[in-house]
């Protein structure tokens, strides 16, 4: 059995590629806390990296601005 590659994503912030592994049960978003369900935007799919860090960073009572990205 072949090992599932990971998939190229563009981060729905900032528009960068990145690989997301969540196919393979073993993407580097998992070992990173969860995002606060008031941070969460239904429209989004994954982020980048830097942007989920910097989501993550952000205080939950303030919404980030994705027209600025």
């Amino acid at each position: 059995m072949s090992e599932v590659p990971p998939t190229n994503k563009h981060c729905s912030v900032c528009g960068t590629q990145f690989e997301c592994g969540a196919q393979r049960d073993s993407c580097w978003c998992q070992d990173l806390p969860s995002l606060a369900a008031a941070k969460i935007v239904s429209a989004l799919d994954c982020r980048c990296p830097a942007c989920l860090a910097d989501a993550l960073r952000a205080p939950t009572h303030v919404q980030l601005n994705l027209e600025d990205r």
